[in-house]
């Protein structure tokens, strides 16, 4: 597909996207551009159909009946280092989920005891020791290699999809050696899956390093570095014969212009139709129009509008248009989006927040991050923050596609974060995580430290951690909290979560709810330390909000500095968050009905019956379930108030 497009700079740039097929013979890039040294639209567009036929007989060059028959060494070599680079990449995933994610690790061990109960792999159809035809998270180990294809089976399909060898390729010498290779790789492919199943990570490991070396070239012919070496020579040809075309046609005539004119309808896709700051421009304009509306509303007029949730979106939505690499949104394809989702997982997570390292991204665009964290090996984003990333491009897409500014989102549905990237299926804190957490010196010696401008005891960082694990809730429902939303209600004391005082959020309409409070809080002094704060006033006024933040900030930065690295939480994906799961999942493990902790941490019940016509949870059957979490790693927490 050709493209022209007249850059800032008054020049016209020629852009010809080369079909899949073909990529391999350009240097595996997925398009051509060119400078184009003309002086008006008439002109660019005749060179452009010059380059067009330049490179389109290049491409019928290398070219017969629709199937390659030169290069077929290259092409069979790098299928074979692809499936296999990429088959080292899924086990060292599915490896490192093991060893990192103890929930993960635990529901593959029982899995391996529920299948030997039932009879063993012998029970399993196919070529594996467990069947995980049925499995959640555990079916992803499918992807290293499917159930019952065998590994021939495999390779003969892999070749017939590609479409891109003719008999006469397939009947030489070279093919069968990269043929067998094939078959190879995805027999050390089942191996991997099998010793993953039995949870043999050495032995998957080792064949990772076996695919490793199947992966390199043979020497005995050229290398894919020579191949790319040749390919560009064969680009710069392809040029110069455009040119040369080019050059027999007066630059002046203007006969010949006309006579090559194509219709306005043939012209209207070629400049931009929109870029990134345009369309942060108007999405932000529309965002504060709306906010102010909401507040106006609200009788809220005079406040400040608040727009940290969209600057934030539209920051991660730049840093996924910046990998693209394409400035005119409208060119972005699908297969542009799809690949950015690899790019993201291994950016760097929090640069500029390692001292030492902040310097080798601030000289270098998010482009380039890739690379320098190669050099400063920080830990990369979690999944949740990629599904962050696509989301809020998806999200700007929509509205650009809705305002009929772009005519095609390319974002959407490539990650469904509902189903894939839900927060509140992570991780939890193990038993052993929360002795770790609960000894420090906050919780066993009272030792708080102050706030240095205001000179306040650190009480967050005692009441806070409890708060939330033993609620479910969210960090910043905790951190915000007034003293007027401590009261009681039938005889129970209670906490509200609401957005009704100053700085105060929730995250949607569920998020407003009663939560009974644990006995335990109670017992350490909770009521005494709400008594010596002001009904109108922040419970915990040494937390300062922050737009992005809210009253995280300082929190945050301490857990994380104090708690969550000295432990090695940070390497493992578990931070503040994770209190909230690990309420949840107490009571999934337990049994207890979706209604009561739906209404406990704030979720949008399933049930629509319920939803719709039920009525709220007692609170006293509230009170009853939440008393009930006991948590062995809190007996050690000295009570910050005797009753």
């Amino acid at each position: 597909m050709r493209y022209l497009q007249l850059k800032p700079n008054g020049k016209w740039q020629f852009r010809f996207q080369i079909p899949p097929q073909f990529r391999q013979h350009f240097n595996h890039r997925r398009e051509v551009k060119k400078t184009l040294h003309a002086s008006s639209k008439q002109e660019a567009y005749l060179l452009g159909i010059q380059h067009e036929l330049a490179i389109k007989e290049y491409m019928s060059e290398i070219t017969i009946g629709g199937t390659v028959t030169s290069f077929d060494e290259v092409h069979v070599r790098e299928m074979v280092a692809r499936m296999a680079t990429k088959g080292i990449s899924l086990i060292h995933e599915a490896v490192s989920r093991i060893q990192n994610d103890a929930t993960f690790k635990a529901a593959l061990m029982q899995a391996r005891d529920t299948q030997d109960a039932c009879g063993g792999a012998e029970q399993v159809e196919g070529f594996f020791s467990l069947d995980l035809s049925c499995s959640g998270a555990l079916s992803s180990l499918r992807s290293i290699y499917p159930d019952s294809v065998s590994p021939r089976k495999r390779a003969e399909q892999l070749v017939r999809s590609e479409s891109l060898l003719d008999e006469s390729a397939k009947g030489s010498a070279a093919f069968d050696l990269f043929f067998n290779k094939l078959i190879m790789v995805f027999k050390h492919l089942i191996d991997a899956r099998i010793s993953i199943e039995n949870m043999e990570l050495a032995q998957a490991s080792a064949i990772a390093v076996q695919l490793k070396d199947l992966s390199v070239m043979d020497s005995q012919s050229a290398t894919v570095r020579e191949a790319h070496a040749l390919v560009s020579s064969s680009i710069a040809e392809m040029f110069e014969r455009g040119n040369a075309v080019r050059q027999k046609h007066d630059r002046g005539s203007s006969v010949a212009a006309k006579a090559v004119t194509p219709p306005e309808s043939s012209l209207a896709n070629t400049t931009p139709i929109l870029t990134v700051d345009e369309l942060e421009k108007s999405y932000l304009a529309e965002k504060a129009n709306q906010k102010k509306s909401e507040k106006l509303q609200a009788g809220k007029g005079g406040e400040e509008i608040n727009l940290a949730d969209t600057k934030k979106a539209i920051n991660r939505f730049k840093k996924v248009i910046a990998l693209t690499g394409i400035s005119d949104l409208s060119k972005i394809s699908r297969d542009d989006a799809i690949e950015v989702v690899d790019i993201l997982r291994m950016l760097p997570a929090n640069p500029f927040n390692k001292k030492g390292k902040r310097h080798l991204f601030d000289a270098n665009d998010v482009s380039s991050w890739v690379e320098v964290n190669k050099e400063a090996k920080l830990p990369t984003i979690q999944e949740t923050t990629v599904g962050a990333y696509m989301e809020a491009a998806s999200t700007i897409f929509n509205w650009a596609v809705k305002h009929q500014k772009l005519s095609y989102n390319p974002f959407r549905g490539i990650v469904n974060k509902r189903k894939g990237l839900n927060k509140d299926i992570q991780k939890s804190f193990s038993e052993d995580d929360l002795e770790k957490i609960f000894s420090h010196d906050v919780f066993t010696k009272l030792e708080l430290g102050t706030a240095r401008n205001t000179n306040l005891p650190y009480q967050s960082r005692y009441w806070v951690p409890q708060l939330t694990l033993l609620h479910g809730a969210r960090p910043n429902e905790m951190a915000q909290l007034q003293g007027k939303d401590i009261f009681k209600i039938k005889d129970i004391w209670c906490l509200r979560i609401t957005d009704e005082g100053k700085h105060q959020s929730v995250k949607n309409k569920n998020s407003r709810r009663i939560i009974p409070i644990h006995k335990s809080l109670i017992e350490r002094g909770f009521l005494t330390y709400v008594e010596s704060i002001g009904k109108d006033e922040q419970l915990f006024p040494e937390l300062v909000h922050h737009n992005s933040e809210h009253f995280m900030k300082r929190l945050g930065d301490w857990f994380r500095t104090y708690i969550s690295e000295p432990n090695g939480f940070t390497m493992r994906s578990l931070g503040f968050y994770n209190f909230r799961h690990t309420f949840i999942n107490h009571f999934k493990q337990n049994g207890v009905s979706d209604v009561v902790p739906a209404e406990i941490v704030g979720h949008l019940h399933q049930n629509f019956t319920y939803n719709n016509y039920g009525d709220a949870v007692d609170v006293v059957k509230m009170k009853e379930h939440i008393d009930n979490y006991q948590v062995p790693a809190l007996e050690q927490v000295q009570p910050m108030f005797q009753r």
